[in-house]
């Protein structure tokens, strides 16, 4: 785990404003100790693990999921021995509105994912988003204003204890370009928590608040077959924490 330790220390002193891959490769080797890295190409790295593979995926996921709001970083794919960090340079999504999110412990989703057929799943054109949700969450509030500060939301939800919640009700929201496939979401606060942020200002176009965890995104037509599959399936979920997503595309985490 030290090499991890290590890369978290790398990223944590720099972003990739004004840095090659090339250099990124070069500080990595020095800092993995027991772990090598190449570029793959010019947008990414590949991290070529030795031991305790399994381990060492989750704390690499963990930690590019705590940096992706300094640099657009994701890891994109991974087997027994490598990691591959996906790199995009200065760049991060940016949105219209602020997202407040509880997030999940559920590996069962993993489970789940290999239920779904490669062939079905729906990726953008535009830039290959979308796919298999890796982020196991339930949307708090979708629509806060983009100045609407973390400090503020911390405030609104300071006190609520969300306890486990339920994955129920397997089912799609459907339109034109994909269908979303997702459970409800059954949980203490969870609508109380939805009714205190829409005291911060918002806008939204469904006024009826609908808690539930998206699965992945299926190509138009392909979500039926999955309520078969999925159907009746129910599944305890550990509250993590609160991601707040600003409209900038960072990312900040608020405890329970």
């Amino acid at each position: 785990m030290k090499k991890i330790k290590l890369f978290e220390e790398f990223l944590n002193e720099r972003t990739l404003q004004n840095t090659d891959i090339e250099e990124i490769v070069d500080d990595l080797n020095s800092q993995l100790r027991y772990a090598s890295a190449s570029a793959n190409n010019k947008d990414s790295i590949v991290v070529y693990l030795d031991k305790n593979a399994a381990d060492d995926r989750k704390t690499i996921d963990k930690i590019v999921k705590t940096y992706s709001n300094v640099i657009s970083i994701n890891r994109k794919e991974s087997n027994n021995d490598t990691v591959v960090i996906d790199l995009n340079e200065g760049l991060k999504s940016t949105y219209d509105s602020n997202c407040a999110m509880l997030y999940f412990d559920f590996p069962v989703m993993q489970q789940i994912h290999k239920e779904i057929s490669a062939n079905d799943i729906y990726n953008s054109e535009k830039d290959g988003g979308f796919g298999l949700e890796d982020e196991p969450h339930c949307t708090l509030l979708y629509g806060l204003k983009p100045d609407v500060s973390l400090q503020q939301v911390k405030e609104k939800l300071k006190g609520f204890d969300f306890n486990e919640c339920l994955a129920h009700n397997i089912s799609l929201f459907e339109n034109d370009e994909y269908d979303v496939l997702k459970f409800d979401i059954k949980g203490d606060n969870l609508h109380a928590a939805n009714k205190t942020l829409c005291e911060l200002p918002y806008s939204s176009d469904y006024p009826d608040y609908h808690p539930h965890m998206t699965v992945a995104y299926l190509k138009p037509g392909k979500g039926n077959k999955y309520l078969t599959i999925l159907n009746a399936q129910e599944h305890s979920l550990k509250p993590l924490h609160i991601v707040y997503s600003m409209a900038d595309g960072s990312k900040h985490i608020i405890n329970l």
